[in-house]
């Protein structure tokens, strides 16, 4: 109950924040200093060494669009979130985050990118100003935070702190840590959904399990029991459909929302990563690993109407995240290994082309930036080889 109080005060304090924010008004927050990268003992190896060579950035800008789509990496050996024009295919910037990071949200408004932390014993969510192009606060969660995800229409986002075994919901405008949901142990991906009030999925990599959350009573409904080390986790557009990303099992669960049972298993060829379920709810693309000697990485596509395996799309190297574009023309693939983003066309189901970013990218958002970062000069996308 006292949960329960304290969401629906911050519901209500956000509500007159965004009405604030259509007056105009805006919020500061002070910088907090950055610490020094240890690496986590939650966080998997990459499938082959990250390539230490930074890639070459121009200095040449132009005048800023607003509104412009936007790919958002967080680059975990890079210290750093590189900013990819989603129509141009160009890189536009990489921010210095302070830290190391390795998930990464941005708010509704597109003012600020979140990025969770990365030290040992850290527990902490940095938060960059897009604008200014520079880290703007530091915010203390649960220890050894791993995804983050945003609310869609409040100031609200969810964190994962895998050594805590619990879920925090932060005020984004007053960058607090407003309450707490003890989930499964080391919880990793998550996934939101506006239906039945509000609900946070949660893939807790220890227990085996996916967490089903009432965001709006910050409540534990229920665990769903599923493969071996679920790692990530996506929903279907209407809600109804989750799909659960299982690296020690290699599979992806296939979870009934409604009645929060598995009603399919699909085994993959390789660990999976990450995964996203496009935007009219037809297709989930898979980010695999190659765990097989000779193999190599690769994108499952999964029919979502049938529950099957429908194709696959080469990609090479470590994928770890993959998302959509808003209309689901494109899908964008983070490759730890290659430090970049390939493109893939979702109609042809091929590689367009690979976009250098920071180094070791291991998630990756979709979104329209109020005041993105300027194009830089000169940096084409390299084609795929035949």
């Amino acid at each position: 109950m006292h949960a329960l109080a304290r969401t629906r005060s911050l519901l209500a304090y956000v509500a007159v924040v965004v009405v604030s924010a259509a007056l105009g008004l805006a919020c500061s927050a002070g910088s907090g200093p950055p610490r020094q990268f240890q690496p986590s003992s939650l966080a998997p190896p990459l499938a082959s060494p990250v390539s230490q060579e930074t890639p070459t950035v121009a200095s040449a800008r132009a005048t800023p669009v607003a509104g412009a789509a936007q790919v958002v990496t967080a680059n975990l050996q890079g210290r750093s979130l590189s900013i990819v024009n989603a129509e141009t295919l160009r890189l536009q910037d990489t921010i210095d985050s302070g830290t190391s990071v390795r998930g990464v949200a941005i708010t509704p408004d597109g003012r600020h990118a979140w990025l969770t932390a990365v030290n040992a014993g850290g527990s902490s969510v940095v938060v960059v100003d897009l604008a200014a192009r520079q880290r703007a606060a530091e915010v203390t969660v649960g220890a050894q935070p791993w995804s983050i995800v945003m609310h869609p229409s409040a100031a609200i986002a969810f964190v994962s702190n895998g050594g805590s075994a619990t879920v925090s919901v932060v005020d984004t405008t007053r960058r607090v840590e407003a309450a707490t949901v003890k989930v499964g142990r080391e919880p990793r991906g998550l996934a939101f959904t506006s239906r039945r009030g509000g609900v946070l999925y949660v893939a807790n990599y220890a227990d085996n399990s996916v967490s089903v959350v009432d965001t709006m009573a910050s409540q534990l409904v229920v665990s769903v029991p599923v493969g071996q080390g679920p790692v990530a986790v996506a929903v279907s557009p209407d809600g109804e459909m989750v799909y659960v990303a299982n690296a020690g099992s290699q599979s992806v669960s296939v979870i009934d929302a409604t009645r929060n049972v598995v009603t399919e298993t699909l085994k993959l060829n390789g660990s999976p990563a990450g995964l996203a379920a496009s935007p009219d709810g037809g297709q989930v693309y898979v980010a695999v690993q190659a765990t097989a000697p000779g193999g190599t990485g690769h994108v499952v596509v999964i029919d979502a109407a049938r529950d099957q395996i429908a194709g696959h799309v080469v990609t090479g190297g470590a994928p770890t995240a993959v998302v959509f574009n808003a209309d689901g023309t494109r899908a964008f693939v983070t490759n730890a290994a290659a430090n970049s983003v390939a493109v893939v066309d979702v109609g042809m189901r091929n590689v367009i082309g690979t976009i250098e970013v920071g180094l070791g990218p291991t998630a990756v958002v979709f979104a329209r930036t109020a005041t993105p970062p300027a194009p830089v000069a000169n940096l084409p996308v390299s084609p795929t080889p035949p």
